[in-house]
């Protein structure tokens, strides 16, 4: 298996994103139950990161209010309302912290000013051994942002894996038992499937590796026998991959399967996580495809804007 720039060590450090909607919290659950599982091994550092959004000072600045209040008032004003800002975002993560007191884990809290997603990158940095961990959507009252914009522009830049939890995440009852691991063939798809093992080890949970084989329906039709022959090694080819990916895990102790799919392959993989009952989907930021215009593949986009699980992109 192709040895990926992240999470070749065992996770140590959950990075949590919050900016204090119920939204935000659907990634609480996830992260306790993955904080729990890290205990196991070592004491593992949470880190809880808020990024209060200060108000514009430039309302204040302009109209009949410039006229009436001088400027270094309005400033004031403004600090003051920043400050106030701070103290109620670190008031709320001292409460979240409370949550994970019998943990046992190391939590720490970092509260700081600025764009929300330059924050949290900053925060999460890029250490083998971190996971960022936040949901889809957040606050949707943000000035400047749609929703999920936040979540689009961490994964775009993060440079450790980013665990996505949707909003329609069963969280309350959410555990890592099944594992849902796409693959093409690339070494980006193999850094997930490394990344996923690593978690998988941690929960003994189930590893499901699957590949996506193009159509071949309308070329076998033909009856060409170039084109039937070429079907026959595909598939030859993507059974002796998984087979042994799949025994690679087997060797490190790892419950394994494996399968081929048809069809388009967003929705292929969403149909088979269900049928499956994958508690999560790891997925490489980029596959063999790099002429995207983002840098999170066209794939994982699909998924993130549609899966009901957890989805775990790293990038390779």
């Amino acid at each position: 298996m192709a040895e990926g720039r992240q999470m070749s060590d065992p996770v140590r450090r959950l990075v949590v994103a919050l900016d204090g909607s119920e939204t935000a919290e659907t990634a609480l659950p996830v992260a306790r139950h993955l904080i729990e599982l890290l205990s196991r091994d070592a004491r593992p550092r949470l880190v809880l990161v808020s990024a209060p959004e200060p108000p514009a000072p430039e309302p204040l600045m302009s109209g009949d209010l410039e006229a009436v209040v001088p400027g270094p008032v309005v400033l004031e004003a403004v600090g003051a309302l920043r400050e106030q800002a701070r103290a109620t975002a670190a008031a709320y993560l001292e409460r979240v912290a409370e949550r994970f007191e019998d943990t046992g884990a190391e939590v720490v809290l970092e509260v700081a000013e600025g764009p929300p997603a330059e924050v949290i990158l900053d925060v999460a940095g890029a250490e083998r051994d971190t996971l960022l961990v936040l949901a889809s959507r957040g606050a949707s009252g943000s000035r400047g942002e749609r929703p999920g914009s936040v979540a689009d522009r961490v994964l775009r830049a993060a440079k450790v894996p980013v665990l996505l939890v949707p909003a329609a995440t069963p969280c309350a009852a959410w555990s890592l038992r099944r594992v849902l691991v796409p693959l093409d063939g690339s070494p980006e798809a193999e850094a997930a499937a490394a990344a996923a093992g690593e978690l998988a080890r941690a929960a003994r949970a189930e590893i499901v590796l699957v590949h996506v084989a193009p159509d071949f329906g309308e070329l076998a039709r033909a009856g060409v026998e170039a084109l039937l022959r070429l079907e026959r090694d595909y598939m030859r080819w993507a059974e002796s991959y998984l087979t042994r990916l799949r025994e690679r895990f087997a060797s490190e102790g790892l419950a394994c399967s494996t399968e081929t799919l048809g069809g388009a392959v967003a929705p292929a993989l969403l149909e088979r996580a269900e049928a499956a009952g994958a508690d999560l989907i790891a997925v490489s930021a980029q596959g063999r495809g790099r002429s995207e215009l983002w840098s999170v593949g066209r794939v994982t986009e699909r998924l993130m804007r549609r899966t009901t699980v957890p989805l775990l992109v790293v990038r390779g």
